[in-house]
């Protein structure tokens, strides 16, 4: 399974605010910069973290961003919801098509029949959302510390 490229960079860009930002503000450009994220990408994905309150922002010099929440409160789950979308976006009972072929026609079942793909949709969504809920921000943390990354490097300086 790949997450979408969306999911990835808020993803890296959280993480980069815990481990790097250690409860400080971080500015967008250092985290485009050390994730190698597009900025004008990373701005959209930041503003989607911020209306859904797990980032915190402020404007001016010192101003940047910083998580809204401690790490270990945040999900993978969270995250995914704050874009717009979770596994349960992922299963649809209809038939998926090339473009190049007409659809085909969809009949509805008679009455008292089940819907056995759409059952099976909606319980793998449920089972997919409470693995993604049961990740937090703080197990990726740990699991780059017992990697061996260093949060002690010194911060990046822009000169001009």
């Amino acid at each position: 399974m790949r997450l979408p490229a969306k999911t990835g960079y808020a993803i890296r860009a959280l993480f980069h605010m815990a481990f790097f930002g250690r409860g400080e503000r971080v500015q967008a450009k250092e985290i485009a910069e050390r994730q190698r994220i597009p900025l004008r990408y990373l701005e959209e994905v930041l503003q989607d973290l911020r209306r859904a309150g797990l980032v915190l922002a402020s404007r001016g010099p010192r101003g940047g961003y910083v998580l809204a929440r401690p790490p270990e409160s945040i999900s993978v789950g969270d995250i995914m919801r704050a874009l717009g979308g979770l596994a349960g976006d992922w299963f649809d009972a209809e038939p998926s098509v090339d473009d190049s072929e007409p659809a085909p026609r969809v009949l509805p079942l008679p009455a008292g029949e089940v819907d056995i793909p759409a059952l099976l949709g909606r319980d793998l969504a449920r089972r997919i959302e409470a693995a993604l809920d049961a990740v937090s921000l703080r197990d990726y943390l740990q699991r780059a510390e017992a990697e061996g990354l260093e949060a002690s490097g010194a911060p990046l300086m822009y000169f001009i």
